[in-house]
């Protein structure tokens, strides 16, 4: 979801939004109950949106995660999402939920919160006799208006012709890929290699053959333990040098900001450094 501005509340615009997904920056203790969903249809009670499932995992990016899946989809209504502050970590510390929510789709950026969420001090559960209402609980408001091509809050005929001018429209064929000869990116990870070693790139081809890892490839090189090189792309080096870039804490940089130059034209030739930048 965007944050930092009105655009958290650009309405969801899908007719099947029925999940919900927090990822959180460490591994908690978080159960079903702990997140109440509400709405603003139904009157002045609003809507209690009912979980049927929920789940625990990593995520995409390798972060805890929570999922609970809604016993049907959301209609078109004003979210609020509480979590409790009852969340907490393998210390016993409560969640830091506290989060600013824009006033309206118009607010400019720095109108709201951005992740990650918090005031810097874990909560305090029971401050509150109502779910997600103490301190550190996570409250994030958001829209959902099936149908809404347009996201403006409103649907209408505009919407109906967006749609319309879909019909008939199919993924294209094939994958996306970088164009020929285009440069790969390489990354050095942990400590440098010493001024004796030449790298050689895994599975780099020598001039004239096939992009597809076969034969006529450079002998593969394992690098020491705390180092790694990875080549991201299976196209042809097609320029003559390449910077390296690197991860790791700023008191390698200088050692490991070295520019290599990358040749290809027979299975003898490596990558060899050839200066030092300055810095």
């Amino acid at each position: 979801m965007p944050s930092g501005s009105g655009a958290q509340l650009a309405p969801l615009p899908w007719n099947n939004v029925d999940q919900v997904t927090l990822r959180f920056s460490e591994t908690v203790t978080v159960h079903q109950e702990d997140l109440s969903i509400r709405g603003s249809s139904g009157g002045s009670a609003g809507t209690t949106y009912n979980t049927s499932g929920f789940t625990t995992g990593t995520g995409p990016d390798g972060k805890f995660q929570a999922t609970w899946t809604l016993g049907a989809p959301l209609g078109t209504d004003k979210i609020l999402l509480s979590l409790a502050d009852t969340v907490q970590d393998a210390l016993g510390q409560h969640l830091d939920g506290e989060w600013t929510n824009p006033a309206a789709i118009s607010t400019p950026s720095g109108g709201g919160s951005t992740f990650p969420s918090g005031d810097g001090t874990p909560g305090t559960p029971g401050t509150s006799g109502t779910l997600g209402s103490s301190p550190g609980a996570f409250r994030f408001r958001f829209n959902v208006a099936p149908g809404d091509a347009n996201q403006n809050v409103g649907i209408n005929v505009q919407d109906v012709i967006l749609t319309r001018n879909q019909q008939g429209k199919s993924l294209p064929a094939g994958e996306p890929a970088l164009p020929a000869g285009a440069m790969a990116a390489l990354v050095i990870a942990g400590a440098p290699p010493t001024a004796s070693e030449a790298l050689v790139i895994a599975g780099m081809p020598a001039a004239g053959t096939s992009d597809v890892p076969a034969s006529g490839y450079l002998s593969a090189h394992t690098p020491a333990p705390a180092e790694e090189v990875r080549r991201m792309t299976p196209t042809r080096w097609s320029l003559n040098t390449v910077d390296l870039d690197s991860d790791a804490d700023s008191s390698l940089l200088r050692k490991l900001q070295r520019r290599h130059r990358l040749t290809v034209a027979s299975a003898a030739e490596i990558a060899a450094p050839v200066a030092d930048k300055p810095g």
